[in-house]
């Protein structure tokens, strides 16, 4: 649901002959009408043969799948259990950033199809890997039908998610609500904290988040890490270490192999001045997961320990697998380091395609300032802020922006809101503030800035208005 819990996912490599017959069988988009029915038709029997491939893989995960891959090989009415293997493939998926499993998701989508053609199971999985696969468009589409002609909790559930990444928060907090007043278990918590992050309420995000943990179960081990890890992440935003440990631990006791516990971890560790814990844990979530951000602070804390050889290894990766991973956050990478600007900003409007979210006017914003073109990139920097989002690296590279644009009280009083949540930002970027701080003597405080305190009090405004509640009550508060 945010940008450190999701990146692009990727594709890895696979046995030929499941290669071949994904080649032969894979489609990443529905069409309509007759042509819809014929590939349901023509397809759904290759899509059924490719999700029951042998797989390899000894994680839970796998283990669950190829329990499930007998099972529908075993039944005569085999849509249930199709569906059962589709979201356990959305759960791998999700942990690893893999392409490959969401479009497995859509080829267990068309095997549903082959049995029961209207089937709204196989919408809804085809709808959480276009999302996943940040096909935000396709997925809106998806998410809409849904919610018109069954409109349960998870209908809203999956329109929310893609609204937040489109850049629609209000209409996605009026989701989410709806999915909170008619069932309010973990997931709608979990998603109600997140809205309450985006729209700066930090403290309320967490309390939500609190409420999502107490109702996860580690029977479910990857929901039940992730809204532990969630959790701890807001608590370091909130420089309440004790408490993110704490959270992350849990997490971690019930998957130890958990990419986003671990990338949490590592940032404690780092906050604890411990890098060498973060490098071996960062090195574990790359085995897996090679995702630009996790390169990117893995390079940054193997610098930090002058082990300049492996950090250029890392390096080295993160220039290879970066585009195609998530091209949001190479784009980010490329402009802080002032390189391949241009393709920087081609990979960033690709993105606006899709997506008008903070994070993305963000990474616009800092290739337009790398470019020189400061004006234009505060006022995107604007832009990426006017959500209220309380994340340290927002306000860094806005505060960095205004300081390149000459807006010097401006970039200010924003640096100062990054450096209140500075234990979320990597090594190189808490350097930075730290020698900005002491060359200025300290940043103001919120008090002392008219435009920063007008800015929380539209925030606490928008908060108390229109964040999701339980029944009437404004929750977290």
């Amino acid at each position: 649901m945010d940008s450190m819990s999701r990146g692009r996912a990727r594709l890895r490599a696979r046995p030929l002959g499941v290669l071949l017959l994904f080649l032969l069988a894979c489609r990443t988009e529905p069409e309509q009408g007759a042509r819809r029915a014929a590939r349901a038709t023509e397809e759904a029997p290759s899509a059924r043969a490719l999700v029951l491939a042998p797989r390899e893989g000894k994680s839970p995960l796998e283990e669950r799948i190829r329990l499930l891959q007998k099972r529908v090989a075993d039944s005569k009415v085999p849509a249930q259990e199709l569906e059962r293997l589709g979201w356990t493939l959305v759960a791998l998926a999700r942990e690893r950033g893999d392409a490959g499993e969401y479009r497995m998701v859509l080829q267990t989508a068309l095997a549903i199809e082959n049995d029961a053609p209207r089937s709204a199971a196989a919408r809804l999985l085809r709808g959480h890997a276009l999302h996943g696969l940040h096909h935000f468009v396709e997925a809106e589409r998806v998410a809409r039908q849904l919610v018109a002609t069954r409109g349960i909790p998870v209908d809203y559930g999956l329109l929310g998610d893609v609204l937040v990444d489109r850049g629609e928060l209000g209409e996605a907090i009026a989701a989410y609500q709806h999915m909170m007043d008619v069932r309010p278990d973990m997931h709608a918590y979990a998603r109600a904290a997140h809205a309450r992050f985006l729209r700066g309420d930090l403290a309320g995000a967490r309390d939500a988040m609190r409420i999502a943990v107490r109702a996860a179960s580690p029977r479910n081990p990857e929901s039940f890490a992730w809204v532990w890890s969630k959790l701890a992440h807001y608590e370091l935003s909130l420089a309440d270490l004790d408490e993110a440990r704490a959270a992350v631990e849990r997490a971690l006791v019930v998957a130890p192999g958990s990419p986003v516990a671990l990338r949490v971890a590592a940032s404690i560790a780092l906050r604890d001045g411990q890098p060498e814990r973060a490098v071996l844990a960062l090195e574990r979530v790359r085995a897996h997961t090679p995702h630009p951000e996790t390169l990117w602070l893995l390079f940054d804390a193997l610098q930090a320990l002058g082990r300049t050889r492996e950090a250029e290894a890392v390096r080295a990766q993160l220039l290879a697998v970066g585009a195609s991973e998530d091209p949001r956050a190479f784009a980010l990478y490329l402009a802080t380091q002032g390189e391949q600007l241009a393709r920087a900003e081609q990979l960033v409007r690709e993105e606006l395609r899709e997506r008008h979210d903070p994070y993305t006017l963000e990474a616009l914003a800092w290739v337009e300032s790398a470019q020189g073109r400061h004006a234009l990139a505060l006022s995107d920097a604007r832009r990426s802020l006017a959500d209220g989002t309380v994340d340290a690296r927002l306000y860094y590279h806005a505060g960095l922006i205004a300081e390149r644009a000459g807006e010097q009280a401006l970039a200010a009083a924003w640096l100062a809101r990054a450096a209140e949540h500075a234990a979320t930002l990597f090594p190189s970027q808490q350097a930075r503030l730290a020698a900005r701080a002491l060359a200025a003597g300290g940043f103001p405080t919120r008090e002392r800035d008219l435009e920063a305190r007008g800015s929380s009090a539209r925030r606490e405004q928008r908060a108390n208005a229109r964040t999701p509640s339980t029944r009437g009550q404004n929750m977290g508060r």
